[in-house]
């Protein structure tokens, strides 16, 4: 995607990229590749479940941890 960054199939990889750091239990890089699929396809509904997702978990893991 670096070298072609205009590619037709940028949507496919991100969503697999989102795939793959989800099974490897890495949300700061699915909140990344989510964040980057939505910026190509911002109507992208599993994008925009998965960034909120990440997104509540980690508030709610900053709250716990500050009481």
């Amino acid at each position: 995607m670096q070298t072609y960054p205009q590619t037709p199939v940028k949507t496919g990889v991100l969503d697999q990229l989102i795939d793959t750091y989800q099974q490897l239990n890495q949300p700061d890089k699915v909140l990344d590749a989510a964040t980057r699929l939505l910026q190509v396809d911002p109507n992208n509904m599993k994008a925009v479940f998965v960034s909120v997702y990440v997104k509540k978990t980690q508030c709610g893991k900053s709250l716990n941890a500050s009481g």
